[in-house]
């Protein structure tokens, strides 16, 4: 437990951090609406084949404190909007060398099925008024929701993996490190289009890799139109981690599922209340069914209640054979995956003119330092597997590396000798 004096050091340390920050967003408030300069055709057909699809990784620290996250002082709507702005920055990113990402407003509404007029509203009670500093306002709904994932600490201790692939604790850990608002003409009559620039913070970046809870997108959303998507991660988050232990079920009380599906406990007697949990669940029976093989719902009673009431709800599922197989399949897809797109930003940096596709990429590999290629190979390798000393068979990590350079050299290999494909599907 930290002392007075370190509780006092470290809440100043956070004050200057934050002054530094409010000052950086002033600056480049000042300074004008940035560039987009990143190179959209090429970078987005990775994104299409690498994050367009249904199943996404989630960030664990937000998973199991999705009850818990810094935005109780918004409204309903905003903390929405918050939660699902957290999904979509949790698909695979593609920046550019700086690690700079473009968030279109439009996409973003059509991903999370969201009103873009409305996501453009002012929202009532913007994070931005707590810093009178700050030159320029986040407050519509969108805004707010960036602003406090780069102002507001997602959780108070921010679990991560360090080098080794030992587990750690970080303060003062927030979602983004950096915002910035931008226009870009898109016709000769002069009409703008708003969109937002962004640089994930590196932690919450390399979770998504090696620490992290499987969510469907497409689940979500159904799941969200009932205001039950904090529901949805909890359980999802449960389900993920209980799968590699003997436990195949989860018990929620009265209390959490109010909070988890957004029901109202104001004047409303505790029958009525369970009256609308059921209704919800139901709603959401088939989803989950489809996610969750073998998914139950049965309510019993707790082991210190007396009375008739059941008020626990127990949810089981069925235990999955070969886990171990498909979590290994599933990082070696998320290893390629990450590994082409270094290979991506090194060739950007040292071509920023120069236009790109896989063929150009290729031949552009071929022709790189053999450490760099064998030591990208090893570095993903770590962040992915989370393994200081990674073995295949009787071959170390290192001499892999070799082995997928020397593969590169071969005069008639190909690109999908060394990412295959199917990891792009």
């Amino acid at each position: 437990m930290e002392s007075v004096k370190e509780l006092k050091e470290r809440i100043q340390e956070l004050e200057n951090e934050i002054s530094k920050k409010i000052e950086k967003q002033n600056q480049a408030h000042r300074e004008g609406n940035p560039s987009l300069d990143i190179k959209n055709e090429y970078l987005n057909r990775q994104q299409q084949e690498t994050k367009e699809q249904e199943i996404i990784r989630f960030e664990k620290n937000a998973a199991f404190n999705i009850s818990g996250l810094p935005i109780n002082d918004q409204d309903e709507h905003s903390q929405k909007v918050v939660r699902a702005l957290l999904v979509y920055l949790s698909e695979i990113q593609v920046g550019d060398l700086f690690g700079v990402n473009v968030l279109d407003p439009k996409r973003f509404a059509e991903k999370m099925n969201f009103n873009l007029d409305y996501l453009n509203k002012k929202c009532p009670n913007p994070a931005c008024n707590a810093y009178p500093n700050l030159e320029r306002r986040y407050d519509t709904y969108l805004e707010n929701a960036l602003f406090i994932l780069a102002f507001r600490p997602l959780v108070a201790e921010f679990k991560t993996t360090n080098e080794k692939g030992e587990k750690i604790g970080l303060k003062g850990i927030n979602v983004l490190d950096e915002i910035y608002f931008g226009e870009d003409r898109i016709n000769l009559k002069g009409k703008k289009k708003k969109y937002y620039k962004y640089k994930l913070n590196e932690f919450f970046e390399k979770n998504l890799s090696n620490y992290y809870t499987k969510l469907e997108i497409n689940t979500y959303n159904k799941i969200s139109k009932h205001n039950a998507d904090k529901f949805y991660i909890a359980l999802k988050d449960i389900y993920t981690h209980k799968l590699s232990t003997p436990t195949s079920c989860w018990h929620f009380s009265l209390e959490q599922l109010t909070n988890l599906l957004s029901i109202s406990t104001k004047n409303t007697e505790t029958k009525h209340q369970k009256q609308n949990i059921k209704t919800k669940l139901e709603k959401m029976r088939t989803y989950l069914e489809k996610e969750i093989c073998g998914f139950t719902m049965e309510w019993i009673k707790g082991d210190n209640q007396t009375g008739k009431e059941k008020n626990i709800l127990k949810i089981s599922w069925d235990k999955i054979e070969n886990l171990p197989t498909i979590r290994k399949n599933d990082k070696v897809r998320i290893f390629y995956q990450t590994l082409k797109m270094e290979y991506i930003k090194k060739f950007i940096e040292e071509n920023p003119n120069s236009s790109l596709n896989d063929d150009m990429l290729f031949n552009w590999l071929k022709k790189q330092d053999k450490g760099f290629i064998v030591n990208t190979y090893v570095k993903t390798n770590h962040q992915v597997f989370c393994l200081s000393e990674e073995k295949i068979g009787n071959t170390t990590l290192n001499n892999y590396a070799h082995d997928f350079y020397n593969i590169l050299l071969r005069e008639d290999s190909v690109l999908e000798d060394i990412i295959p494909g199917k990891y792009f599907l």
